[in-house]
């Protein structure tokens, strides 16, 4: 695709509000018009869902709602209490200093008009949040109104007593770039490469800017959003310094957070991992940035999140294994060594049928702290992938590239081979069911009774059921063979669950 935007679309056409209805629908290219837009015709256009018009204007609040919810790609920090204060004071004092450009994007939907914030969540949301009594002014708001100085400390919007105020929020102008008919596409590469092509974007801001499924998937997923908690492994704490001094903190993770998609990017290289072979590290970011684009632009997930049950599978196991290094490595669960923990630990488990998480983890660490014993590594052959020296373990970690998760996954796979049964594997019986002759000839030999109740049961009402659980594994007695089985009601199998035969019988009783 070629990045043709619509700020280089010509001719332009500046315009108040009050017109938008007038110039939308001219066409299906994508165009741009600049013009102002009042904090007012914003608040009303965010709130105003009924009949009335906008600050008497003639669009009706029906047909014109604000969307200033957070995009994927715009960032996770949300803006301070002191910046709120800082944008009220500017608009309060209406000198020199102004707010800067925000740029909007309006989408038809079912005959009415949304205008989607593209750029400029954080300037809007402010003054709109102080509008809607959401925050109040410091004990110390001192603010200069020509030659006074005018104290509003610990104001709230109600309590405003001079209206001058209130309708000099309201009456503010904002310079305001308007877009039609642009794609997800041409929006994503709008906000990458015009509007923050002077900004420190990182690696995973541009990913999330790559308007698709997966990127909405791993945003919701990782950044939970009020009301809606997200997946319990993304669980997140307020951590008291200090009262004044609150940081929010990883419940499992020792990743910071510093409001730039720190969890969007572990979820971000998790998939890429997974899909793309996890030895095979990853290359770089521009490599995974490129593929992040392609899957979701032409590749399988272009019209649907294929893999979501997958994916949502992957993370449940994630929860149990990181939740169990939590407990027994707190410090290390940073995000380098909580991908190792549990992209080996799912290769175990698809190999052999399951591990025990907390065998696993202990397991881990265990060899991490062996390995890092320079005197051992120079008794023996073992180098990196790559043919070098190979340094104490804990070295390289340092890296996600194909040499160091090879030479990582080396060692651990040595390991392995020595004491597999010290990783916690549960290696399951592969045949999952019972076949059904075996099924009736054990029905007779029950004297066509349920096992556990003892009651009578028709053939076609029963069903096979391991008496030591599959899911225990080979070891435990957990096969599919015909010593390991009972006939029993439906009822009963479900409620058995993964218990042992024997405390099913004594919860029977």
């Amino acid at each position: 695709m070629s990045n043709t935007y619509p700020t280089q679309i010509n001719p332009t056409k500046v315009f108040d509000p009050s017109q938008l209805a007038e110039v939308l629908g001219q066409g299906d290219t994508p165009r741009a018009f600049n013009g102002t837009v009042s904090i007012g015709w914003l608040w009303n256009a965010k709130i105003g869902m009924g009949d009335r018009e906008i600050s008497g204007e003639n669009i009706p609040a029906k047909n014109a709602l604000l969307d200033t919810q957070n995009r994927t790609y715009q960032r996770e920090k949300v803006a301070t209490y002191s910046w709120q204060c800082d944008i009220m004071k500017t608009i309060f004092e209406n000198g020199f200093k102004r707010i800067p450009e925000i740029h909007i994007r309006v989408l038809k939907s079912n005959g009415l008009y949304v205008l989607e914030l593209v750029d400029g969540q954080q300037r809007v949301t402010s003054p709109l949040d102080f509008l809607n009594g959401e925050f109040i002014l410091p004990k110390d708001f001192i603010i200069k109104d020509g030659d006074m100085t005018v104290d509003l400390g610990g104001k709230h919007c109600l309590s405003l007593d001079v209206q001058n105020y209130m309708d000099r929020i309201k009456d503010y102008n904002i310079k305001c770039t308007w877009y039609e008919n642009l794609t997800d596409e041409q929006t994503s590469d709008l906000f990458i490469d015009v509007l923050n092509n002077v900004n420190s974007m990182k690696p995973q801001e541009i990913r999330n800017a790559v308007i698709g499924k997966l990127s909405t998937y791993t945003c919701d997923t990782a950044r939970p959003v009020e009301g809606d908690p997200g997946h319990p492994l993304f669980e997140r704490q307020i951590k008291n310094y200090r009262k004044a001094n609150e940081k929010e903190v990883m419940k499992w993770f020792s990743i910071a957070l510093n409001g730039r998609m720190e969890m969007d990017e572990w979820l971000t290289e998790l998939i890429y991992l997974k899909k793309n072979g996890f030895r095979h590290g990853i290359k770089s970011q521009t490599e995974l940035t490129n593929w992040w684009k392609d899957i979701q632009r032409n590749g399988e997930y272009k019209n649907d999140l294929t893999d979501k049950k997958m994916l949502d599978k992957l993370l449940n196991f994630a929860y149990d294994i990181i939740k169990a290094g939590k407990a027994i490595q707190p410090k290390k669960m940073n995000s380098m060594h909580t991908l190792i923990l549990v992209l080996y630990a799912d290769e175990l488990k698809n190999k052999y049928g399951d591990i025990h998480p907390a065998e696993y983890v202990n397991k881990f660490f265990e060899v991490y702290k062996k390995w890092n014993d320079i005197a051992l590594i120079q008794r023996t052959d073992k180098t990196q992938a790559n043919g070098s020296m190979l340094p104490e373990f804990s070295k390289l970690f340092n890296g996600k590239n194909q040499n160091a998760i090879q030479s990582i996954c080396t060692i651990l796979d040595h390991e392995l081979k020595e004491d597999p049964d010290s990783f916690g594997i549960i290696e399951r019986d592969p045949k999952a069911t019972f076949n059904s002759d075996d099924n009736y000839k054990k029905w007779l030999e029950q004297d066509k009774k349920d096992f556990f109740d003892n009651l009578p049961l028709l053939f076609e009402d029963a069903v096979g059921d391991h008496y030591i659980p599959r899911s225990w594994g080979i070891k435990a007695g957990g096969v599919t063979e015909y010593s390991n089985l009972v006939i029993t009601s439906s009822v009963n199998n479900r409620k058995k669950g993964n218990m042992h035969g024997d405390d099913y019988l004594k919860s029977c009783r």
